[in-house]
C-alpha cells in the first residue's frame, strides 16, 4: 500500500498549502544577499503578521532593553534569522491547526518542547543554525497532519492507540500504510519549496544519523531536541542517559551543558506557545524531572554493580575469539545458560541481543571489505561499553554475528542500550571501512529478545531466546538494515 498511500495523502484536496507569505519569506532569506530592509518590507505587506511580530519582539521572551515600534526595528534588533522564524511560524501554525479528532494539544506540545530544545542545543553547541533548528523542530511532524487529512479516521485511531510513544507511532505507520510521517512531511516540505535546511530535518528527525552529511548538524540538533522531549515526558533514566550520550557524540556537549538545556526547556516553551496561541496542556516541570533523574544516577553510582552470577561465569572454561576478544560460541552458550539459572533464582528478566554487519560474510573466494577485521574488533568493544556495566557477556556466534546476554534489565532499557550501540557503531564504522567500496557495510542490524524469569521453565529457554534475537536480526535486514528490531516472540508455550 506504500505508493498508493503516498498518492492518497499528497493528493488529498484538503491538504494544507503553504501560506504565500511564509514561502516568500523563506525564498527571500535563502538569498545570501538578502538585506534587512527587504525582509521588513515583505512582512509589512501583511499588517496582521507585522503587528504580531512587533508585539512578540516586545515580549519577555526576548527580554530586549528597548521597546520596538516597527518591523524594521525588529529586524535590526533580532536579525534576519529570528524574524524569519517568527514570520514563518506565525503563518504556518495558523495553517496547520487541525480539526476535530486530531490530538492537537499533544501534537503541538511535542513540537514546541522539541523546537525549543533543538534551538538551545544548537546555541550551546555553537552552531549557526539555531533559528532554523527551532523552525524545523516546530514543523518536524507536519507529515502527521498530512496523513490525518489523507487517511482520515484510520490514522486518527492509530495515533490515539499509540499515545505519546513516537517510536511506536512510526512502527505502526509502516505496518498499516507502508509509509511514515517523517517521509510524508519531507515530501510536503519539498512541495512547499522549503529550503533543504528545513526539508531534511523534517524527513530525518526520527533517524538523524541517516541524514546527508551536508546538513548533519541541524538534523542532529532537531533529532536530539525530539529526544529531549521524550526524556522529560517519560522521566526515566534510560531516556535521559540516551540524550546525554547522543549530545556528546553528535554535538560534542558534556553532561552539564546538556542538562542545562533539558532543565531550561519548560519556561520558553510555554512562553512561545502563548505567543503562537497554542494550547499545550499542563506544563512540564523540566527542572524537577531532570534533577530527580540526576539524583538517581548519582545515587546508583555509589551502589555495587549488578552481577549476572559473575563468579559462576568466571568459573567456566572461558575461551575467547582471537579476532574480537569475545567469547567463543560454545563458551557463550554455557554463559547464557548460567545467566538464565540466576535469572530464575533472583526472579529477574533476561535479554539477548544479536548483531550482524552487512556484507562481511562473503561466499568463498570473494574478498572482504578493507577494515572488516578492525570493524569486528571495534564493534565488540562498543558492545562491551554499552552492556558490560550492566553485567552483560559478549560472544561471537559465527562470522560477523555477535551476541550479548544479560539479566536484570527492563525491556525498554535493553532496547535503549541496543540503539545506543547501533548509533555509536554507525558513527565509528566510517573510520574502519572504505564505505565507497562496493558491498561495504552500512551500519548494523540488531535484534533484541527479552523475557521475564517466569518464562525460563525449561532447559531450552535460553537457546530459544537467542533464536528470537537472531530472527529479529533477519527482520532488521529485511527492513533495510541499520536498525534495531525487538522480537515479539515469548517463551511460554
Amino acid at each position: 500500500m506504500g505508493s498508493s498511500s503516498i498518492e492518497r495523502i499528497l493528493g488529498c484536496p484538503t491538504l494544507p498549502s503553504a501560506p504565500g507569505i511564509a514561502a516568500r519569506v523563506l525564498e527571500l532569506t535563502a538569498d545570501p544577499g538578502c538585506e534587512l530592509d527587504d525582509l521588513a518590507a515583505l512582512i509589512r505587506h501583511d499588517q496582521g503578521l507585522a503587528a504580531r511580530i512587533v508585539r512578540t519582539v516586545n515580549s519577555s521572551f526576548y527580554g530586549l532593553r528597548e521597546r520596538c515600534a516597527t518591523v524594521e526595528r525588529a529586524v535590526v534588533l533580532l536579525g534576519i534569522g529570528p524574524v524569519r522564524t517568527l514570520a514563518v511560524a506565525f503563518s504556518l501554525v495558523d495553517t496547520l491547526r487541525d480539526g476535530d479528532g486530531f490530538p492537537n494539544a499533544r501534537y503541538w506540545r511535542r513540537a514546541m518542547y522539541s523546537a525549543v530544545a533543538a534551538e538551545r542545543l544548537a546555541q550551546v553547541a555553537g552552531l549557526k543554525c539555531a533559528p532554523e533548528a527551532f523552525l524545523a523542530g516546530l514543523l518536524q511532524d507536519i507529515g502527521m497532519i498530512a496523513m490525518r487529512h489523507g487517511l482520515g479516521r484510520r490514522y486518527i485511531d492509530l495515533v490515539e492507540a499509540v499515545g505519546d510513544d513516537h517510536r511506536e507511532l512510526t512502527r505502526h505507520e509502516l505496518d498499516a500504510f507502508e509509509t511514515q510521517h517523517a517521509d510524508i512531511g519531507g515530501m510536503l516540505a519539498a512541495r512547499w519549496r522549503f529550503p533543504e535546511e528545513l526539508v531534511l530535518p523534517i524527513k530525518y528527525h526520527d533517524r538523524p544519523t541517516a541524514a546527508p552529511a551536508s546538513h548533519a548538524a541541524i538534523v542532529r540538533a532537531v533529532g536530539l531536541g525530539a529526544m529531549c522531549y521524550e526524556a522529560i515526558t517519560k522521566a526515566d533514566d534510560a531516556s535521559l542517559t540516551r540524550v546525554y550520550a547522543c549530545a556528546s557524540e553528535w554535538l560534542g556537549l558534556d553532561q552539564d551543558a546538556t542538562r542545562g538545556v533539558l532543565e531550561g526547556v519548560g519556561e520558553p516553551a510555554s512562553e512561545m506557545a502563548a505567543i503562537l496561541q497554542l494550547a499545550l496542556g499542563e506544563p512540564i516541570d523540566c527542572e524537577r524531572v531532570v534533577r530527580e533523574a540526576w539524583d538517581r544516577m548519582i545515587a546508583r553510582a555509589g551502589e555495587p554493580a549488578a552481577t549476572t552470577g559473575a563468579e559462576d561465569i568466571a568459573s567456566l572454561m572461558v575461551t575467547t575469539d582471537e579476532q574480537t576478544g569475545a567469547m567463543t560460541r560454545d563458551c557463550f552458550d554455557q554463559a547464557i545458560e548460567t545467566i538464565a539459572q540466576h535469572a530464575v533464582e533472583t526472579s529477574e528478566p533476561m535479554g539477548l541481543v544479536a548483531v550482524a554487519f552487512e556484507q562481511l560474510d562473503r561466499p568463498s573466494g570473494q574478498h572482504r571489505p578493507l577494515g572488516a577485521d578492525t570493524l569486528l574488533r571495534g564493534a565488540a568493544a562498543i558492545l562491551r561499553k554499552h552492556f558490560e556495566p550492566q553485567g552483560g557477556v559478549i560472544g561471537r556466534l559465527s562470522g560477523s554475528l555477535l551476541a550479548v546476554g544479560v539479566r536484570g534489565m527492563a525491556e525498554e532499557d535493553l532496547r535503549t542500550a541496543a540503539e545506543g550501540f547501533r548509533a555509536e557503531f554507525e558513527l565509528a564504522e566510517t573510520h574502519w571501512l572504505d564505505l565507497d567500496e562496493p558491498g561495504a557495510s552500512r551500519g548494523a542490524s540488531v535484534g533484541v529478545a527479552w523475557a521475564p524469569a517466569a518464562q525460563f521453565g525449561e532447559p531450552t529457554a535460553p537457546s530459544r531466546l537467542l533464536g528470537s534475537a537472531i530472527q529479529s536480526v533477519q527482520a532488521a535486514r529485511t527492513l533495510g538494515g541499520n536498525r534495531v528490531v525487538v522480537g515479539s516472540a515469548r517463551l511460554v508455550a
